[in-house]
């Protein structure tokens, strides 16, 4: 039992020390790049639909269902 508890640990704290030491700085273009892919979503979950729809195409389509052959 003593070995199992060990192993756990030496496990969990490589594990720790990775979430640890935070996420990588991002250059400016890559926030930009992400925050542009979060902004529909991100109008959409705020049901803001005026804004949303500045954001996306007008022949931009989704869909619910998948494709069975």
């Amino acid at each position: 039992m003593r070995t199992i508890a060990l192993v756990l640990a030496a496990l969990c704290i490589p594990v720790s020390m990775i979430f640890a030491s935070g996420q990588p700085k991002l250059s400016s273009a890559q926030q930009e790049v992400l925050d542009a892919h979060k902004a529909p979503v991100e109008a959409s979950e705020r049901r803001d639909y005026a804004a949303y729809s500045r954001l996306v195409a007008d022949d931009c389509m989704y869909s619910d269902r998948r494709w069975n052959p």
